[in-house]
């Protein structure tokens, strides 16, 4: 690195270490850290799906098998024995939310922004998002409405829905019967029999077993064809619960355990992190394989390695991007939320492996130091097949001291928010989370189809740990085809966690862009603050100070850019959205490179 690429570091204190050194920058006695004790370089590229040519033999594929499906021939085929009972009852270890579950029974649905109100589940309802219908076929809602404490009232809903939907989805449905649903369904049919097998009436009880036998000859033949990732994860975890649940179904045992160790070898990274590199469904794969030791191991079977394997990869991970107040990072699908369960998750998965530093593979970089804990996606987007909730989130990061979190990204809509499709897509945007972002421009292209197309192909990072603290210098190329620029991000963070040091440059791309075909563009730097966060300027309108209540505060200090307050918004725990602010650090491109210092500092009390 050359004496003019190093960064600015008059903005601190005379005898602070640099923001970010490499290993042959020359700094001043007083500013050169002493030597790390750890140093990691690497690079992580984006995955690749299958081509388009390949995707479209698939859904072409997918629509053969779907004709085929609905034919009174394959409904036939479906026919056979159905068991008088189940092998054991599998345990549901999650518990439920009583404030979805009550408004189930009193006929408030709402999924991913869909709100319907029905007596019963609107199983059918037009115009839904498939994520809304998914979640109503899945039968998942069955532990919330258990959760209420109203046994008598859950027990006649429960019945009076599986009732109608075996009158109703009988036969092949594309969304009822799709392989992820199907086997969401029966883990929760199997897990909660005693809720909807209360009813003595013998006629009643047959047809619910018998609807589970045909939905698992079903399963033996769909499942390796459900999508890559979660949904062959869900659907291959279901049919292995119908092997081990009914009997003589040892053959769908065997598949459904070759085809889940297949598929849990892809989608879950040596490192814990997962293809889609979201928290969320990290967590997901991580319960469905507690739950699915759990079946083995009270039916005194051997839990196959892929499962234990997986949970020994995945707890690490999940680990490393906790913050202090036990809850995920929002990136990618996430947000702040569950730390009840995932608190539970982690104790239940047996395992006391640290939190993952460095996630080689998935992308992710944690620093911790004293109380503080940043938590950096130095990762490029995920595969576009795998990108249906992922954001444009490349080097955003989020900040934490003690269990405040004072740098956020604005968090996520999927699932059971509230708020609007629309208001889910922004916060997927760059602009949306703790990040640089030229003109308001994603790093990542958002696709009208949702998902992520033209992105960073790769990032790069150098970390360093020493005595002084942790240093983190990553660079993307997301924005080198787009606007000819490219970005890199260096941190400090020293090691009493009060110091937090940031760079964030651009430069000219390899294929050198005339500074006029840039110099069109401005760059804001957003620093999402948590709602219960107060920003207040100071005098010279040059800096912040950033309060929780009445506890003493931080200085938030820049340079390179004019600093402003502007408002914003968090998706919080319950999906609602909360109004909060954010710093906003801009400037135009009229030189290259382009550097902008800042820096977050504790204020003694």
């Amino acid at each position: 690195m050359s004496e003019s690429d190093a960064p600015n570091t008059d903005l601190f204190e005379e005898e602070a270490p640099h923001t970010a050194p490499s290993s042959d920058e020359q700094a001043s006695p007083k500013e050169k850290p002493e030597t790390p004790s750890v140093q990691v370089e690497g690079q992580v590229a984006r995955a690749h799906g299958p081509s388009l040519m390949t995707r479209l033999g698939e859904l072409i594929s997918s629509n053969i098998r779907s004709l085929g499906y609905r034919t009174l021939l394959y409904s036939w085929r479906l026919k056979g024995s159905f068991p008088l009972k189940l092998a054991t009852i599998p345990e549901d270890p999650w518990p439920g939310d009583a404030a979805k579950g009550e408004a189930y029974l009193d006929g408030q649905y709402r999924w991913n922004g869909f709100e319907r109100q029905s007596a019963s589940p609107p199983f059918r309802a037009e115009n839904a998002p498939f994520d809304f219908l998914a979640h109503l076929h899945s039968f998942c809602w069955l532990r919330d409405i258990v959760a209420t404490g109203r046994p008598e009232e859950a027990q006649l809903f429960a019945e009076a829905c599986i009732r109608r939907w075996i009158e109703d989805f009988a036969s092949f449905h594309p969304i009822a019967w799709r392989a992820d649903v199907l086997g969401e369904r029966f883990i929760h049919w199997t897990a909660y029999a005693p809720l909807i097998l209360a009813n003595h009436d013998l006629v009643y009880r047959s047809k619910v077993l018998n609807a589970l036998a045909r939905q698992s000859r079903h399963l033996m033949r769909s499942a390796a064809k459900a999508e890559d990732g979660l949904p062959r994860i869900k659907a291959t975890t279901g049919l292995i619960y119908s092997g081990l649940l009914l009997p003589g179904a040892v053959n769908r045992q065997k598949k459904g355990e070759s085809l889940l160790g297949r598929e849990l070898g892809h989608f879950v990274y040596a490192d814990g992190g997962v293809a889609t590199r979201s928290p969320k469904d990290a967590l997901d794969v991580l319960k469905l394989m507690i739950g699915l030791r759990g079946l083995y191991r009270k039916l005194e079977q051997e839990v196959p390695p892929p499962v234990q394997m997986a949970i020994d990869r995945l707890v690490p991970s999940l680990k490393g991007l906790m913050h202090p107040d036990g809850n995920l990072s929002a990136f990618h699908g996430a947000r702040p939320g569950q730390a009840e369960i995932l608190t539970l998750a982690l104790k239940l998965s047996e395992s006391s492996a640290h939190p993952t530093d460095n996630g080689a593979k998935s992308g992710y970089q944690r620093m911790a130091c004293g109380k503080s804990l940043a938590i950096v996606d130095a990762g490029p987007p995920p595969a576009t097949p795998y990108s249906a909730h992922a954001h444009s989130s490349v080097l955003a990061f989020e900040f934490s001291h003690k269990k405040q979190r004072i740098f956020v990204n604005c968090g996520s809509g999927a699932g059971d928010s509230p708020i609007s499709m629309d208001l889910a897509r922004m916060t997927r945007t760059t602009a949306a989370h703790t990040a640089l972002v030229i003109s308001n421009i994603n790093s990542a292209q958002i696709r009208k189809d949702g998902l992520i197309g033209r992105a960073a192909e790769t990032t790069s990072y150098i970390r360093q740990e020493g005595p002084q603290g942790i240093w983190l210098e990553a660079g993307h190329n997301g924005y080198e085809r787009r606007v000819g620029l490219h970005q890199k991000r260096r941190l400090f963070l020293s090691k009493d966690g009060l110091d937090l040091r940031g760079e964030d440059m651009l430069s000219a791309a390899s294929n050198r862009p005339r500074l006029s075909a840039v110099s069109s563009h401005d760059v804001d730097i957003r620093f999402h603050l948590h709602p219960d966060v107060e920003a207040t300027p100071t005098q010279d309108g040059e800096a912040a100070i950033l309060r929780v209540g009445s506890k003493s505060g931080w200085m938030f200090r820049a340079r390179g850019a004019q600093l402003k307050i502007d408002d914003s918004l968090f998706i919080d725990a319950n999906g609602v959205m909360q109004r909060t602010k954010q710093l906003v650090l801009s400037a135009p491109i009229d030189d290259l490179p382009l550097s902008i210092n800042w820096s977050l500092k504790a204020m003694t009390s």
